[in-house]
């Protein structure tokens, strides 16, 4: 689990987005600057993967086009307005609010400057792939094996037949 960085983090973060980050509309930068001047706005954003999963989120895209680079949810509905979300936050303004970038680099960006907060509503389910389970049972039968060929080993050195004969046909089994 990640932390819950600091407001003086929060705000140098989104500092740096106003002066750094390529945002196709004037829109969205009116936001990110609403949001430095209004630290109690401020300490109820989360910067998240998949905000869009959350009850409102935002997402800020880079060197797209302007019709899509701003996505808005809240509540199921989606908006691609910002003046949309900028009416919502002064109205709602101490509700949590989830923000991700959408670029290749956002998950780094997020991590180095340390604002980069777990998503409460993401699904962490991990879908794990046929080919990863096949070769987790494929070691988890050579553990078994090698267990079995020590357990026969040391049956050969105490002389139990009875034990080598089993283990040997369990060996054969696998």
């Amino acid at each position: 689990m990640l932390f819950s960085p600091s407001l003086e983090t929060k705000k140098q973060f989104v500092a740096w987005l106003v002066k750094n980050y390529s945002l196709p509309r004037r829109e969205t930068l009116w936001i990110l600057n609403y949001l430095l001047n209004h630290d109690l706005m401020l300490k109820h954003v989360h910067f998240v993967e998949d905000a869009l999963e959350t009850p409102r989120g935002m997402v800020l895209v880079s060197n797209v086009p302007a019709d899509e680079s701003f996505i808005f949810c809240k509540d199921g509905h989606t908006y691609t307005n910002p003046e949309q979300a900028f009416h919502d936050l002064r109205l709602r303004g101490q509700g949590e609010c989830y923000i991700s970038l959408g670029c290749a680099e956002a998950y780094r960006l997020m991590l180095a400057f340390g604002v980069l907060e777990d998503n409460p509503y993401a699904n962490k389910e991990i879908e794990v792939s046929r080919e990863v389970e096949d070769e987790l049972s494929n070691f988890e039968v050579e553990l078994l094996a090698l267990s079995i060929e020590r357990a026969i080993d040391k049956a050969l050195e105490t002389g139990d037949k009875e034990t080598f004969y089993r283990l040997s046909k369990k060996l054969e089994e696998l």
